[in-house]
């Protein structure tokens, strides 16, 4: 299916046979509204029934913008896709949105590939189908009521996309009102499962079946590195041999594992933000580990540092989390008294715990984990930070003391 692109109410599906054979006046060309403040494009669709040309006439905010919507018209109109505005359907609508977001260069892969998946699941619901001039506020809700099956995370990012599918089909003059307007994100059904980070106890009883009983396992190296750095596992499974530097002690995160639209592993172009681009510096015990790895590595079609010669692919996080999971449960790992969810993104959490009671500052932690904001670290770590607010304020008071000496006590007593 050839996405959708642009609003004008004159736009109608035309055979390449029905179109003219001469170029319009000013047909293609891109130019500056200046009343209104937006650049614009008119492109000959088709004639009327008396002979006449009609045209559709484009706008956007920015000139490339208004070229990528030109480009992919042309490309419809080529292909005998273009639909009618009264029966482009809410899912036809909202692809063409992610589509012209992907031309525009907006969005990497990772992004991408999720909006993708957003799209597929808006368009198998009660609601993908429909036409967006059909869509009352009754639909809008029972939809909003089907995604409470969905965990908060894919609620937010299907809500987003739906709401602004409403909203650009408004201001395009595809609807006449916003049937989302007033309408608020709903909430899981589903119970929170926090992932956790492991003890004290936990990690050394980790470490040490690591480096004795399961010496060499599937994937060792790479379950070390996630503890020892707090690198995502697809950030690890990503590097390729030129990332790592021994000689300067570092690794370079400049890209991560993503899927297809297949659903295939791939190597991503970037990292999960633009954040987790970042070059680490290597403590002793990942050097240790990358440096005896290194001199056993074997090449392989993407030079990949990690890579599945069984089957000949990238590998990915499912694969590592397996191993882990075994490990685990086979020499019980963990303390059952202790509350929430362990997975293989648990190391990178206990990377994280560990910093916090090191006393890291947080500034330093955000940039060690790749995130895009400091907000996110506090977020995700905040009951550690308050695990540690009394230790922290009590070293503080003890310093200040040591500052301003105790003032002499009043003498009450009278003479």
């Amino acid at each position: 299916m050839r996405p959708f692109l642009g609003a004008a109410r004159c736009c109608v599906k035309e055979n390449v046979s029905t179109m003219p054979r001469k170029r319009g006046n000013g047909d293609g060309t891109i130019y500056k509204m200046e009343s209104k403040g937006l650049w614009a494009a008119q492109l000959t669709i088709g004639v009327d029934a008396n002979g006449k040309p009609k045209r559709k006439t484009i706008y956007g905010k920015r000139q490339a913008e208004v070229r990528a919507k030109l480009d992919a018209l042309k490309n419809e109109l080529a292909t005998g896709s273009v639909i009618e505005p009264d029966k482009i359907t809410v899912a036809q609508y909202i692809l063409s949105l992610v589509e012209t977001d992907r031309a525009l260069n907006q969005i990497g892969d990772n992004t991408y590939l999720r909006k993708l998946a957003s799209c597929k699941r808006i368009a198998a619901s009660s609601i993908g189908d429909r036409p967006l001039q059909s869509v009352r506020p009754p639909q809008v809700t029972q939809y909003l009521i089907e995604i409470t099956s969905c965990s908060n995370s894919v609620i937010a990012k299907d809500y987003a996309l739906l709401a602004r599918c409403f909203r650009t089909a408004l201001d395009n003059d595809l609807i006449r009102k916003d049937p989302m307007r007033g309408t608020k994100k709903p909430k899981s059904s589903k119970a929170t499962r926090k992932v956790r980070a492991l003890t004290v106890e936990e990690q050394a009883r980790f470490v040490q079946i690591m480096n004795n009983q399961e010496r060499g396992c599937r994937y060792w190296e790479q379950m070390m590195l996630m503890l020892c750095t707090g690198m995502r596992m697809g950030e690890i499974n990503a590097l390729d041999v030129h990332d790592v530097n021994l000689t300067f002690r570092t690794v370079n995160v400049r890209r991560t594992v993503t899927k297809d639209q297949t659903d295939h592993a791939v190597i991503g172009t970037k990292t999960k933000t633009y954040a987790g681009q970042r070059l680490l510096s290597l403590t002793d015990a990942p050097f240790r580990i990358l440096s005896e790895y290194m001199e056993q590595w074997q090449p392989n079609r993407l030079d990949l540092l990690f890579y599945d010669f069984k089957g000949h692919k990238v590998l990915t996080t499912s694969q590592v989390n397996l191993q882990f999971q075994r490990i685990l449960e086979k020499y019980n790992v963990l303390d059952p008294a202790v509350p929430g969810v362990v997975s293989l993104h648990s190391l990178r959490h206990t990377y994280a715990t560990r910093c916090i009671e090191s006393g890291m500052p947080v500034k330093v932690l955000q940039k060690r984990l790749g995130h895009a904001n400091i907000e996110t670290t506090l977020n995700t770590y905040c009951d550690v930070f308050s695990d540690y607010e009394n230790k922290y304020t009590e070293a503080a008071d003890t310093y200040m003391q040591q500052l301003i000496p105790n003032a002499p006590q009043k003498n009450t007593a009278r003479g």
